[in-house]
């Protein structure tokens, strides 16, 4: 058996340190750069918002939902029980009267889905859609 010069004992502890002196390096040129520039800017921001949202783009697509709503062709209404569904949402029929009142009656079709409705809902829905002079199938 050959024995292990002290020599190479030393060679690969120096190896194993190398790595940590690396990383101790990089992280101490990225706090550096930091210093230096006061924030990084990376994904061109620089953090000079204000903060309160008033240039938001949610501000800004507002209105053009709005407009999107009205281009529609068919509105899906269900009528689960006493309860008015649109897009997920329930609604009070004063409430689907003021949303189906976005939209323009020329263009737009209520398609009404009877899920377990009751009687009383489901003839209120169609009388108001009636007023409204909006077309319905069911």
């Amino acid at each position: 058996m050959a024995q292990k010069r002290p020599d190479e004992k030393k060679q690969k502890k120096k190896k194993g340190h190398g790595g940590l002196i690396i990383l101790i390096i990089i992280f101490l040129l990225l706090c550096l750069l930091f210093l230096l520039n006061g924030k990084f800017g990376w994904f061109g921001g620089d953090g000079d918002g204000s903060g309160d949202g008033k240039d938001s783009t949610a501000e800004k697509s507002e209105a053009s939902v709005t407009d999107q709503a009205s281009d529609k062709d068919e509105i899906s209404v269900t009528v689960k029980g006493t309860d008015y569904i649109i897009d997920g949402k329930t609604m009070t029929l004063d409430e689907v009267k003021t949303e189906l009142g976005k939209y323009d009656k020329e263009k737009t079709t209520v398609k009404i889905v009877n899920d377990g409705a009751i009687e009383d809902a489901f003839k209120s829905l169609t009388d108001a859609l009636g007023e409204l002079d909006i077309k319905f199938v069911s």
